[in-house]
């Protein structure tokens, strides 16, 4: 049976740069038989924000076939926040230092909950993402991050092309 998960390709700066990427990437899902509606690419806040034109370009380009978007290393720095009014964002990633010793540290669950209160203005979900620790998704789940990530989650690593 074939599975409907999602999955998630990191782009780099460069290929948010690369004028001719979405043509090539579009070619790859048509060869592929993927529809673009399961693929999520991910670019880092700072890649985001070094080349916003450019993300808003690729992602204008990719999103008839169904791609989204996710930003990852994600905080409540409020240039970082912008982000969500100039680029159609699906996901955001928390930054995993966000998520180190959460239950005691009060400064990393306001960040946490500035994050999802930016997030769920503009309708995206909020992703907390190399969670180690379970202590920390009672937490989380309290501030609103419904998607988790980690180590102690059972995740097989699978490969959409090479």
């Amino acid at each position: 049976m074939e599975s409907e998960q999602s999955q998630i390709i990191n782009l780099s700066s460069n290929t948010v740069l690369d004028y001719a990427f979405p043509g090539w990437f579009a070619e790859q899902l048509h060869a592929c038989c993927v529809e673009g509606s399961r693929i999520i690419l991910q670019i880092t806040a700072p890649a985001a924000l070094g080349n916003l034109r450019p993300a808003q370009r690729l992602i204008k380009e990719l999103s008839p076939l169904g791609c989204r978007l996710a930003v990852s290393q994600f905080d409540a720095e409020r240039r970082t926040c912008q982000l969500l009014e100039h680029l159609d964002v699906s996901y955001v990633k928390l930054q995993p230092r966000l998520t180190d010793d959460l239950t005691s540290n009060a400064k990393h669950q306001e960040s946490v909950q500035a994050v999802v209160d930016a997030a769920e203005k503009h309708g995206v979900a909020v992703v907390a993402d190399e969670v180690t620790d379970t202590s920390c998704l009672a937490v989380l789940w309290q501030c609103g991050v419904k998607l988790i990530t980690g180590t102690f989650v059972k995740e097989s690593t699978q490969v959409l092309a090479q």
